[in-house]
């Protein structure tokens, strides 16, 4: 699946070009040239990331990345500016921004910033799949099954573990008796 840029400038040279370069560098690019097109664009299509200037006819690159940090938090966003300092820098990456990015900029400088946000965001997105699962994995002590008696042993564990009262733990070779001793630990 292509990956999807938002570009946010209000400059039509700027978004037709990284249109073009982005584009045929195999991404979906949208464009617009507000902060108000942008949230409208944002409302109805899922980007995975967002590039935008920092100056805007009705608002700042920062009120963009506090937007799509907001409602989209899985995306990540590139603050263009032509006008950089370390304070702006500072305040957009506080605000979510994966980097910054000064105007003019070499091509090669766009595309690994470009793959680098993008790679980020995904790890980012696989890492919180990862806790869920284990998350949910630790709720049932690591044990494995549908079995109504399964869900009935993990309720006798749930409901013994907090308390100080010695527990005996019978059973065949290779039923788990490991794992429920542990559980209750």
């Amino acid at each position: 699946q292509r990956k999807s840029i938002l570009v946010v400038d209000d400059d039509n040279y700027v978004t037709d070009s990284l249109r073009l370069i982005l584009t045929e560098a195999g991404y979906q690019v949208s464009t617009a040239q507000t902060f108000a097109e942008s949230t409208a664009i944002l409302g109805t299509t899922e980007v995975d990331l967002v590039i935008t200037d920092l100056r805007l006819p009705d608002g700042t690159g920062i009120d963009v990345i506090t937007h799509v940090k907001s409602q989209t938090p899985d995306a990540e966003v590139i603050l263009m500016t032509a006008h950089g300092s370390l304070d702006i820098t500072i305040e957009a990456i506080k605000c979510g921004a994966y980097y910054y990015l000064e105007k003019p900029f070499a091509l090669d400088r766009l595309y690994t910033l470009v793959t680098r946000a993008l790679e980020f965001g995904t790890l980012r997105r696989e890492n919180e799949l990862l806790k869920r699962t284990l998350s949910a994995d630790s709720e049932k002590f690591g044990m494995i099954g549908r079995n109504p008696k399964l869900h009935q042993i993990i309720q006798t564990i749930r409901t013994a573990a907090p308390s100080d009262a010695s527990v005996l733990i019978e059973g065949e070779s290779g039923t788990g008796k490991e794992l429920i001793a542990t559980a209750f630990h």
